[in-house]
Order: C-alpha cells, then sequence, then structure tokens
C-alpha cells in the first residue's frame, strides 16, 4: 500500500520536529523522538480509518464496532475457555454471523485466533523465563501438556525448543540443563 504523505494532515511538522529532535543532543530528546514516532504512527493508522484503506485485518475488525467488543475481551482475557456463543454474543451478532464476519475480516475463524493469540503471548512469556506450566495456565490451557501440545502444532517445536532455537538465533549463551 502507498499512502502519498502530502495527504496526510499534521506530518510534515511532525516530521520536521522528529529530525529536529532525532540530531539534537537536548535533554530527553530519545524520549521525544519515541513519542514523536508514536505520534506519526497514530497519524498513519488514522489516514487507515478515516480513509477505509483498510479492509481486512486487526485494523479493519477494530474499526467495527461490533467485532472490536469480541477481540478487546479475547485480548484482556487469554485465559477464557471462549466459545463462539460467548463472543457473538458480546458483538451482538448471531453465531453464524459473528463466526462469518470474524472470518471474513480478521482472515481466520474466531477460535483459531484465540489460539493464536494465547501462543504469541506465550512466547513472549517463555522470553521472560516463566515456568512453561504457569504460562500455560495465563493462556488459558489446563496444564504444561495441553500447552506444549498446542504450541507444537502451532509453530513446529515444542516450547523447550523453541526457546533454544530463539536463544541460538539471537547469540544467547544457552544453559546446558534447559
Amino acid at each position: 500500500m502507498i499512502i502519498p504523505l502530502a495527504q496526510l494532515d499534521g506530518l510534515a511538522p511532525t516530521i520536521n520536529l522528529l529530525f529536529e529532535e532525532a540530531f539534537s543532543q537536548r535533554y530527553a530528546h530519545t524520549a521525544v523522538v519515541a513519542s514523536l514516532l508514536d505520534l506519526l504512527l497514530l497519524l498513519l493508522l488514522r489516514h487507515l480509518v478515516e480513509h477505509h484503506l483498510c479492509e481486512s485485518g486487526l485494523l479493519a475488525a477494530m474499526t467495527d464496532p461490533k467485532l472490536a467488543k469480541a477481540i478487546e475481551a479475547i485480548h484482556a482475557n487469554l485465559d477464557t475457555p471462549w466459545t463462539i456463543a460467548e463472543l457473538a454474543n458480546l458483538a451482538g451478532m448471531s453465531r453464524a454471523q459473528f463466526a462469518a464476519r470474524f472470518h471474513q475480516v480478521i482472515g481466520q475463524p474466531p477460535l483459531s485466533y484465540v489460539t493464536e493469540s494465547r501462543l504469541l503471548l506465550a512466547k513472549q512469556l517463555l522470553l521472560s523465563g516463566q515456568p512453561i506450566k504457569f504460562i500455560a495456565l495465563e493462556v488459558g490451557y489446563s496444564g504444561g501438556v495441553a500447552f506444549s501440545r498446542a504450541f507444537e502444532r502451532q509453530f513446529g517445536l515444542t516450547p523447550t525448543r523453541w526457546l533454544q532455537q530463539h536463544k541460538r538465533n539471537s547469540g544467547e549463551v544457552i544453559d546446558p540443563t534447559e
């Protein structure tokens, strides 16, 4: 997707200030640059939404008031054993309407999305060093075995092997007891 930057209101002054701050040595310039980058991203997202340039994906779903309610609930409660009926109820839709609309906009069925979201969070938690049994519970699995099976189905590696591979690829020292 190509977005003509001249069409984005407020972009030119933001970019000018971003460059000015990036090359300055003034107090807190790195924090200012980070905030300006956040603003730049928000301006781009606003443009995409206001001009209906996102027809599918998470951003498109978040602009749909009904789907947004379900997606927000999923991410706020990844440990909940969601059903289509519960998510459809949150969205104020029938199960069939919800499942079809969700799949159309997000590109995958609702419960597949829930599983993927859980397992992506699990990857982050693995990197933090938490034990697998705690991660499993935090992302909605009854125990380590069920979690490990789901993880391997999704990513092709067990959580332990994935973590070892990640450490190896990032140059971290691997504990031989892992």
